[in-house]
C-alpha cells in the first residue's frame, strides 16, 4: 500500500505552527545581544526589522498561494530556476532546521541553567532527551505535533504577555536614550535581530497536509508574523525600558546568560525562576514546531528524486519517519559539538548567513515566478511585490556582508554534507551522470567490486538464470566485463552473449578482457542502442548491480523481460544496505522486491547474501 500525507491541518493549526516555528530562543536572548551592540538604539532595529519581516512574510504568502505541493521553498525555487539551485536551497533549508533545533535546545538549557547548576554532561543528556521526546511525539502523526504546538504557542503568549504587562509597571521611558551609532553597528545588530523571524519556510512545508492549503497557509504566515512582530517589539521595549531595576543596568542585562529572567526576578517574587521555566517551555514549543515541519522538506525532495528515496518513506501514521530520525541524529551531533565549543551564539552565527542566503534566492524566485506565471491564480497577492522583493534582496545582501568568514564557513561545512546525498541520488536517477561517473572511474569498479562479486557470485547468477550451452544471453549492465568471460564459456561457441552498458570506458575494459581470453561469441552494445533488440530474442537474462540505479525500476524490468522468450529465465543481483547506507525502498527487503516484480507482472524467488558490510539480493524467476 502506498501511503500519502493526510490533509488534516486548518488555519488555527497553521497559525500556531508558524508562530511556534518563529518564536523560540531568539526573543529570550537576542534583545541582550542587540543591546550589547547598539544600546537603546537597538529598539529602532527591532521596529524596522519587524516591518520588513511582515513584508517578507507577504512574499512567502503569495508563493504559498500559488502552489500546494509539500516542500514549500524548494518547490518555488525549482519552478523558477530548476533542479540544481532548488537542491542547494532545499538542502540548506534542512541544514538550517538542524542548526535551529540545536540552537533552541542550547537556549532552553541556558534558561534551565538560571535555576539549576548544570554540568556540560547534564546539558548534553537533557538536550538530546528533549529532541528525542519531540521526535517521538511527531512520529505518532501530524495531528499530535500540531495539537502539542497549540498548547505550547498558547503558553508562549501567556508567558511573554505576562512579562510585558508586569514589566510596564517598572518602565522608565525617560531612561531610554537613543545614542548616535555607526551604520556598521546598525547593520551588525540587524544581521542578528533578523534571526528571531527565521522560520516562515516551515509553514510552507505543510502544504500537502493542510486543507485548502493555497488559501490557509498564506493567511497563517501573515497573521502569525504580524502577531510576532508586535510581541517582539513590546518585549524588547519593556526589557530595555526597565533596566533601572537591575544593579549594573545595561551591562548586567547584556552579559546575562538568561537576560529576561534576570529582569523578571526584579518584577515579582520568584519571577526569575518562574520566567525561566516559562521560557524553557516556550523554547521547547518552538523546538516541537521545527521538528514537526522540517522533515516534510526532505520528503518532498525525495519524491522529486533529489534526495535518496529513503527519506520519502512514510510510517503507518503518514509521517516521514526516516527523515525525522535522521534529523534527530544530526541535530544531536550538532548539540554535542556546540556544548563543547560555544553553545547558543555559535549556532546563531552559523545559521544566520545560511538563512539570509536562501531567503534571498526565494525572493529572486518570487520575481521570476511572477514573470513565468502571470495568469496563475493567487489567493494572496502582494501590491508592489516585485519592488518589495528587490528591496528585501538588497537588504539581505547588506546583512550577509556583515557575517564573518569563519561563521559563513561553519554553515558552508554543513551544506557540504549534501555532496554524498547528491551523488547517491544522481547514481540512482540520472543516467547521464551514471555514464560519466563510470567513464571517469571505471578503474575503481575493476579494483573494488571483486571484493563483493567474485567467480562464485557470477556462477550463482548464471545458475539462477539457467544459462546453458548454445543459448543467446543478454547481459544487461556488463560493467567492465567481470561476468562476461564466464558467460561466454558457459554458452560455448554455438551460443552468443550480448553485453550492454551505459559507459564506453566500461565497455572498453570488457572488450580488453574478451580479447585477452580470445572470446569470439560476445557482442558489446552501448545501452542507448537497446532499441534494435526485438521481443523474445534471448534465452536468458542476467543483470548485476543495475536495479539500484533506477528511480522507478518497474518499467525497465517490463521492457527488459520483453526481450526474453517465453519460459526463459532471468536473474538480477542487486545491493541492499551497504556500509549502513540504505538502499532504494524497492530493495530494502524481500517483500518490497517481490511487490516490485509483481507490479511488472512476474513472480520471483529471492536469495539474500551478506558479505563485508553489504547485503545483496539474488532475484530470479521465469518468464
Amino acid at each position: 500500500m502506498v501511503r500519502k500525507l493526510k490533509r488534516e491541518l486548518n488555519l488555527k493549526e497553521i497559525v500556531f505552527l508558524c508562530m511556534g516555528a518563529i518564536i523560540g530562543t531568539g526573543i529570550f536572548l537576542i534583545p541582550a545581544i542587540g543591546a550589547r551592540i547598539l544600546g537603546f538604539s537597538s529598539l529602532l532595529v527591532w521596529l524596522i526589522t519587524g516591518c520588513l519581516a511582515i513584508i517578507m512574510s507577504m512574499l512567502f504568502a503569495e508563493l504559498a498561494s500559488m502552489f500546494d505541493e509539500s516542500g514549500g521553498i524548494y518547490i518555488y525555487v525549482k519552478k523558477a530556476f530548476g533542479n540544481k539551485i532548488a537542491f542547494i536551497v532545499g538542502w540548506t533549508a534542512w541544514v538550517i532546521s538542524w542548526v535551529t533545533i540545536a540552537m533552541l535546545v542550547a537556549g532552553g538549557i541556558n534558561y534551565l541553567g538560571f535555576i539549576f547548576n548544570l554540568t556540560n554532561f547534564s546539558r548534553l543528556i537533557l538536550s538530546i532527551s528533549m529532541i528525542f521526546l519531540f521526535t517521538y511525539i511527531n512520529l505518532k502523526g501530524i495531528k499530535y505535533g500540531a495539537r502539542t504546538q497549540i498548547i505550547f504557542t498558547a503558553f508562549t503568549f501567556l508567558i511573554l504577555g505576562a512579562f510585558v504587562l508586569v514589566g510596564l509597571g517598572f518602565m522608565d521611558f525617560g531612561s531610554i536614550r537613543f545614542e548616535p551609532f555607526s551604520i556598521t553597528n546598525f547593520l551588525l545588530a540587524a544581521a542578528i535581530i533578523i534571526e528571531p523571524y527565521i522560520g516562515w519556510q516551515d509553514a510552507t512545508f505543510l502544504a500537502e497536509e493542510t486543507k485548502n492549503a493555497r488559501k490557509i497557509i498564506p493567511k497563517g504566515i501573515v497573521i502569525g508574523t504580524i502577531l510576532i512582530a508586535i510581541i517582539y517589539f513590546l518585549v524588547t521595549l519593556v526589557a530595555l525600558g526597565s533596566l533601572g531595576v537591575l544593579e549594573g543596568g545595561m551591562e548586567a542585562f547584556t552579559l546575562a546568560e538568561a537576560p529576561l529572567s534576570l529582569l523578571a526576578e526584579r518584577f515579582f517574587a520568584h519571577g526569575g525562576i518562574l520566567f525561566s521555566l516559562g521560557a524553557v517551555i516556550v523554547i521547547f514549543g518552538c523546538l516541537n514546531s521545527w521538528i514537526t515541519t522540517s522533515p516534510r522538506l526532505p520528503y518532498a525532495m525525495a519524491k522529486e528524486n533529489m534526495l535518496p528515496d529513503f527519506f520519502r518513506e512514510l510510517n503507518k501514521n503518514s509521517v516521514p519517519a526516516n527523515a525525522l530520525i535522521f534529523q534527530l541524529f544530526i541535530s544531536s551531533l550538532i548539540v554535542l559539538s556546540g556544548i563543547m565549543t560555544g553553545g547558543f551564539e555559535l549556532f546563531l552565527k552559523a545559521m544566520i548567513p545560511l538563512a539570509i542566503f536562501i531567503y534571498g534566492i526565494v525572493f529572486l524566485a518570487f520575481i521570476r515566478l511572477r514573470k513565468l506565471y502571470p495568469k496563475r491564480k493567487r489567493y494572496f497577492y502582494v501590491p508592489f511585490g516585485k519592488i518589495f522583493a528587490v528591496f528585501s534582496i538588497v537588504y539581505l545582501v547588506i546583512l550577509l556582508v556583515q557575517t564573518t568568514p569563519d561563521n559563513f564557513l561553519r554553515g558552508a561545512t554543513l551544506v557540504a554534507m549534501a555532496i554524498p546525498f547528491y551523488f547517491l541520488v544522481k547514481m540512482q536517477a540520472d543516467k547521464a551522470f551514471q555514464a560519466k561517473f563510470f567513464d571517469k572511474f571505471s578503474w575503481l569498479w575493476d579494483r573494488f567490486f571483486p571484493i563483493w562479486y567474485s567467480e562464485k557470485e557470477a556462477r550463482r547468477v548464471m545458475k539462477y538464470a539457467k544459462v546453458k550451452y548454445g543459448q543467446k544471453v543478454l547481459e544487461f549492465g556488463a560493467g567492465s566485463g567481470l561476468t562476461t568471460p564466464y558467460l561466454s564459456r558457459r554458452v560455448g561457441k554455438s551460443g552468443v552473449v550480448v553485453s550492454t552498458d551505459i559507459s564506453e570506458n566500461q565497455l572498453r575494459k570488457a572488450k580488453a578482457k574478451i580479447e585477452q581470453k580470445n572470446l569470439t561469441n560476445v557482442i558489446l552494445v552501448k545501452e542507448k542502442e537497446l532499441s534494435p533488440f526485438e521481443p523474445e530474442m534471448f534465452d536468458a537474462l542476467l543483470s548485476v548491480c543495475v536495479l539500484e540505479h533506477f528511480s522507478d525500476p518497474v518499467p525497465r524490468i517490463e521492457k527488459l523481460l520483453e526481450f526474453l522468450k517465453k519460459g526463459a529465465h532471468f536473474c538480477f543481483l542487486s545491493f541492499g544496505k551497504t556500509f549502513l547506507i540504505p538502499p532504494p525502498h524497492f530493495l530494502k527487503d524481500e517483500e518490497s522486491i517481490r511487490k516490485m516484480f509483481e507490479r511488472a507482472g512476474y513472480k520471483v524467488k529471492v536469495y539474500q547474501k551478506k558479505r563485508l558490510f553489504a547485503k545483496y539480493w539474488f532475484i530470479y524467476g521465469e518468464k
